[in-house]
């Protein structure tokens, strides 16, 4: 039977879904090829990339050479080379999961220096009568939950995927949800003291050791620091007893999203949300805090961060890119329908029991049920005993290894929850003016919305916000326009420029980052603390002094196309793709906003 265009890719995305709540369900595992490092060097230097491979600006970025240290005396010795050679120095990680330039130096001079074999599980150690337990910052965040769940204790909150590396995970305020635990969801506020290798004088060696504590006035840029002060060597965390949570997701319309955010977001420990637009629902996580003695032995195994079989992520992405070239929602728009229904019947990834979904509630261990991951390694998962030797690799759906991978852009901005409602109001108001365009989010899953504290370091969120999360299509080929592409840069435009939000340090498009300067604690003390530690500038670059303002690169960005990748905001249709019928135009509903609309109707 003959299946036409519009119709297969849609479908077989509700069919991809299904498929991988039930591998996740299935003890029917393979094992999984390692994802590669961020660098990759040979005799003419190195090149960085991110984790998708490619930079928002699509851009390359170069070095000269890498170290890497396997101690802390090894760490201070690079340094020490780099600040006697006036080098450029970037830490690199083992995975390098941040999309933004973070790790990327000036010129191609520059040092890199990896933290992947400074990095030892065995670094874990828990002292329970301070209730403190301190790492490697090279060390997965995996490694050290599980290491910490062994001794019986835990850190409340921790990012979703657990590939990052805890040095990572605090240098950009990485996060979980909610305001469990006295101190909110960013990991960063529960470090207690960090070592870190900072250059110095020749007369102390062009290099040394300095440890700062909580109450020390260094430490509030150190806490969240985007790797702009030298290298954090090892982290100690304030750590609490192990509980569980308790998880019971609602699905509901979304009519009175607005007025339930605020107290959805208090009532429940680590309250977070699923809003899809199109079908005009939302998942609601109703997750609290309960005692270790509450039954059940759950987990998260969210799909999209689950490994996948090769042939299956291109197949999802031939199909994305099908819809793209169709222009007709009308099918992605039902699947988005059907979507909602799937996820909640079937526990959206979270298992009562392995293998298992037993219905509500979902009761497990504390790691178990906020952390995921297991396709960025090659020995986690086992081989069934039906499989061949033959079977084909698993892998992350973004390895960027894969010509056809899942390739996306990835939007997170913190809007202040006195905002928040307000904003949630425009986009339904956005979705009403264009009601087939919110269904392109449905490739990715929705809105995801999760909430964080007001925070103590000085690059750290103003106020109490809520983090609202847009995973959308992106182009394999540059200066390509994408499928109502206006509508979701005006809500990212609106979310940062009228309700004044504050894009994580290590997601977002580079438009995100601009003004960024003023939407943190204190731009200003940071600067001074960074004049402090790192005098000459060597651990920043260009791109790192214009998200703290000290140059307007990111507001003057001038060429074809620009507005596409989301380096600049269109300022002319030339920024767009005109011959393509993109044309630099307002918003809808915010007016101010500048985006980047295609004329033919099929795409109205």
């Amino acid at each position: 039977m003959n299946v036409s265009p519009s119709k297969q890719p849609i479908n077989s995305f509700v069919t991809w879904l299904l498929l991988v709540v039930l591998m996740v369900h299935s003890k029917a595992v393979l094992s999984v090829s390692k994802l590669p490092p961020p660098e990759i060097c040979g005799e003419d230097g190195c090149t960085i990339v991110n984790y998708q491979g490619v930079w928002n600006d699509r851009g390359s970025c170069k070095a000269a050479n890498a170290a890497y240290p396997r101690t802390e005396e090894e760490l201070l010795r690079a340094v020490a080379d780099g600040v006697r050679q006036g080098r450029k120095m970037k830490v690199v990680t083992e995975i390098g999961h941040s999309l933004s330039k973070l790790s990327c130096p000036d010129g191609e001079e520059g040092l890199l220096i990896s933290t992947r074999y400074y990095a030892s599980v065995k670094s874990v150690h828990v002292n329970k009568s301070e209730m403190t337990a301190s790492v490697d910052a090279g060390v997965q965040l995996r490694d050290f939950v599980r290491a910490l769940a062994e001794d019986g204790v835990t850190v409340p909150h921790t990012p979703l995927w657990d590939g990052v590396s805890m040095g990572g995970v605090i240098a950009t305020a990485s996060h979980g949800s909610g305001f469990f635990g006295g101190r909110g969801s960013v990991v960063s506020e529960y470090v207690t003291a960090l070592r870190m290798v900072i250059p110095a004088s020749a007369d102390d060696g062009y290099a040394k050791i300095i440890t700062l504590r909580r109450g020390d006035e260094d430490f509030r840029a150190a806490q969240v620091s985007l790797g702009l002060l030298g290298v954090v060597s090892k982290i100690t965390f304030s750590v609490m007893p192990m509980f569980k949570r308790s998880l019971t997701i609602q699905l509901a319309a979304d009519d009175d999203l607005e007025d339930r955010l605020l107290p959805f977001s208090r009532k429940y420990d680590f309250a977070s949300l699923f809003w899809v637009p199109s079908a005009a629902k939302v998942l609601y996580k109703l997750e609290t805090a309960v005692s270790t003695e509450e039954p059940g032995d759950g987990s998260n195994g969210f799909p999209l961060v689950q490994p996948m079989p090769v042939s299956r992520i291109r197949a999802m992405r031939s199909q994305q890119d099908a819809v793209e070239r169709s222009g007709d929602t009308s099918e992605l728009c039902a699947a988005g329908k059907s979507m909602v229904e799937s996820r909640f019947s079937s526990g959206d990834g979270f298992q009562s029991s392995p293998g298992r979904f037993d219905g509500y509630p979902v009761v497990g261990f504390n790691h178990r049920m906020q952390t995921v991951g297991g396709c960025q390694v090659d020995d986690a998962l086992i081989k069934p005993s039906d499989a061949s030797d033959n079977q084909e690799r698993w892998t992350c759906k973004w390895d960027p290894r894969e010509d056809q991978r899942i390739f996306y852009f990835h939007t997170a901005v913190a809007v202040p929850l006195e905002n928040a409602a307000a904003f949630v109001r425009d986009v339904k108001r956005l979705r009403d003016a264009s009601p087939q365009a919110m269904c392109v989010l449905n490739m990715f899953g929705g809105i995801h919305v999760r909430f964080v504290s007001a925070s103590s370091a000085f690059l750290g969120d103003q106020k109490d916000s809520a983090v609202f999360e847009l995973v959308f299509y992106r182009s394999l080929e540059p200066g390509q326009g994408r499928l109502h592409q206006d509508v979701i840069d005006e809500i990212e435009q609106m979310m940062l420029f009228k309700y004044n939000g504050k894009p994580h340090w290590g997601k977002n498009r580079d438009i995100a980052f601009q003004g960024v300067s003023g939407k943190v604690v204190s731009n200003d003390r940071f600067l001074a603390v960074k004049t402090k530690l790192d005098p000459d500038g060597l651990f920043s670059s260009s791109w790192s002094d214009a998200l703290l303002g000290l140059h307007d690169t990111f507001w003057t960005i001038d060429h074809d196309h620009c507005a596409l990748e989301g380096v600049c905001i269109c300022r002319e249709d030339r920024h767009c793709a005109p011959s393509l019928g993109y044309t630099c135009q307002p918003g809808r509903v915010f007016s101010a906003a500048k985006v980047c609309r295609r004329s033919s109707s099929n795409f109205e």
